[in-house]
């Protein structure tokens, strides 16, 4: 597990990406109706992960814990 902080923030990304084309598409419809979806994608997904990779990067010895590997 010694790329997990780079996992965590390439998955973070990603969720990132789905977010905001989510947020884009209820811009553009005007429909408000996912809202919840869109903030449980950027918050819960996205900031979660990317504080997660950030903790890995910021302390190389937790990748290398049993906690990592599970």
């Amino acid at each position: 597990m010694a790329d997990i902080d780079r996992n965590y923030v390439a998955v973070a990304l990603l969720w990132a990406v789905a977010g905001m084309l989510l947020g884009f598409y209820m811009g553009i419809k005007a429909d408000n109706t996912l809202l919840v979806v869109h903030v449980a994608m950027m918050l819960t997904a996205f900031v979660t992960l990317a504080i997660y990779g950030m903790i890995y990067r910021l302390w190389p010895a937790l990748a290398k814990s049993r906690c990592a590997a599970t």
